[in-house]
């Protein structure tokens, strides 16, 4: 195991995985995804409310945003 990277993620949910997925697609340099438990694991309905904003009102996609 590598003892240094160049752009660490902390969580390895679907948002963690994917932003460091999507870093390395970019060229970011070596990402170390860093998490306690296996790789998509923990991920929560929280996260995926995070990355949507189609809601039932206009006051709920403001709040969002």
């Amino acid at each position: 195991m590598d003892d240094s990277a160049d752009v660490i993620v902390v969580g390895s949910g679907g948002l963690g995985a994917a932003t460091a997925y999507y870093l390395a697609k970019r060229g970011a340099g070596r990402i170390a995804l860093l998490d306690r438990h296996d790789i998509g694991s923990q991920t929560s309905p929280r996260a995926a409310g995070m990355v949507s904003t189609l809601r039932k009102s206009d006051l709920m996609i403001g709040l969002i945003r």
